[in-house]
């Protein structure tokens, strides 16, 4: 006989499991920032559901549990964020459902490397950026910092044009929800703790899910399916470029810097608590790619007019045409407001994700207060860069910019960065400099880990360059 029961885990768990870090004497203990917090938390008696576990009648635990929030969830759902749904959408359009397979296939890699991360937040409580600083120097931790900056701020301009093409589907102007969209992120995120913050952003990427409602919607004949993943011609340049992009919209390299930064900041710490949110990763890994195959088989169902899988259609052009060419098909439910909130969630989620990697990075280039529990006047470097995000995408997106392409060349410069993150992280998990005997990288594990991470920055790169 088996009863659900809900484990709720408090912040005290994690400051037990530091303590039983230092008594082992293979272990880096670190002072941060982030073990105060977990003292301040768990003196407070403050507490999160973070899974449903489940047990058997006599109290013994079962080897699996369902999370239900935390960083590995918010990531993961923040990878299926506005430019990478408008990826698969486009791909879809394009060449039906030959790229299907690749969103699955990337499950493990995008696992691997985001499994890696809450290693090496939680065993040294630091960050990647400063990490990377501390092991291979300041050049290479500030050369990193800034293109992920780069990075990450294109990818905000790319949240912030799905965001108003919701708003144009629904009759808003830009002008009208830049400002109030600028206005409303910085007051949530500088208000807020990162706990409320979390949350937020897990209620808005659960928006995502009306995906999965529009692909039944659609029930495309498995032979179909076939026909077109068969037919694809690999050899055409187009199909690269989104294969790349692809890629990039999957591996992104700044779910990799913001998992760590989260993990640190939530005050995650080896043990139970690391389990958990490794366990949360590999549930979200499975999710954000069932939500892109949804989108991209969604698309292709409906609007896809190939009529083999070896035919190529015409591209969209902007999201509000994306809504529109779907309305004949779904109806206005499925093609304006399913769509609508399913695009309205993801962006925001990726909004939030994206611009609190970038103020994680230059707080920990500059060694400020990186805690998004602390005010405005305790880290101003931390809210300063979150003001700039917000105030050059507002700049941007108030001027005529080709959002689908814009979208799909951010991805592809993603697939391009994606080797030399991985190259890092994967030097860091493996020393033994940095994760204790018990944590590091090896053995097996480690030849699967590399040659599967060598595989996936190959196709990136080929594919990116070919279509060049």
């Amino acid at each position: 006989d088996l009863k659900l029961q809900f484990l709720y885990f408090i912040e005290a768990d994690n400051m037990r499991d530091e303590y039983d870090q230092l008594e082992d004497p293979d272990h880096h203990a670190v002072n941060t920032p982030a073990m105060n917090s977990i003292t301040s938390l768990a003196t407070s008696g403050a507490s999160t559901a973070s899974s449903v576990t489940f047990r058997k009648r006599d109290g013994a635990e079962l080897p699996f549990s369902i999370p239900i929030s935390g960083p590995g969830l918010v990531v993961m759902l923040a990878d299926s964020d506005a430019g990478s749904l408008i990826v698969s959408a486009q791909s879809g359009k394009v060449w039906g459902y030959a790229l299907v397979p690749l969103q699955f296939l990337m499950v493990a890699p995008l696992y691997m490397a985001q499994e890696l991360t809450v290693r090496l937040g939680a065993c040294t409580g630091k960050g990647l950026s400063k990490l990377i600083g501390i092991q291979f120097g300041s050049f290479w931790s500030s050369f990193i910092s800034v293109l992920l900056v780069l990075i990450c701020q294109a990818a905000l301009i790319s949240e912030y044009t799905a965001i108003i093409g919701v708003g144009e589907i629904v009759g808003i102007q830009k002008e009208v929800t830049v400002p109030l969209l600028s206005l409303f992120m910085f007051a949530t995120v500088a208000a807020g703790t990162y706990q409320q913050v979390e949350s937020g952003a897990l209620a808005l990427g659960c928006m995502e899910f009306v995906f999965f409602v529009t692909v039944i919607m659609v029930h495309p004949a498995p032979s179909t399916i076939v026909e077109s993943i068969e037919g694809a011609r690999w050899s055409d340049k187009d199909l690269q470029v989104l294969a790349a992009a692809n890629i990039g919209a999957i591996m992104q390299p700044w779910m990799i810097f913001y998992q760590q930064s989260a993990i640190v900041d939530k005050g995650v710490r080896a043990g139970t608590a690391m389990k958990h949110s490794q366990r949360e990763t590999i549930y979200g890994a499975w999710i954000t790619q069932a939500v892109a195959a949804s989108v991209m088989i969604t698309a292709a169902g409906t609007v896809w007019d190939g009529a083999s899988g070896s035919e190529k259609s015409a591209g969209f052009d902007t999201i509000p045409e994306i809504s529109e060419t779907l309305i004949p098909y779904l109806g206005v439910f499925g093609g304006k407001l399913l769509f609508c909130m399913g695009f309205l969630g993801s962006a925001a989620i990726g909004a939030v994700v994206v611009s609190l990697t970038a103020m994680w990075s230059v707080a920990d280039l500059t060694g400020t207060e990186n805690s998004l529990n602390s005010s405005l006047t305790e880290a101003p470097i931390l809210y300063g860069t979150y003001a700039v995000l917000l105030i050059v995408s507002s700049v941007v997106c108030l001027r005529d910019i080709n959002t689908l392409s814009l979208n799909v060349g951010i991805q592809v410069v993603n697939a391009l960065f994606l080797p030399i993150v991985l190259t890092f992280i994967f030097l860091l998990s493996t020393s033994v400099d940095v994760l204790s005997s018990r944590h590091v990288l090896r053995g097996p594990r480690k030849v699967v880990y590399l040659l599967t991470f060598v595989l996936c920055s190959s196709m990136g790169i080929y594919c990116s360059l070919q279509g060049m």
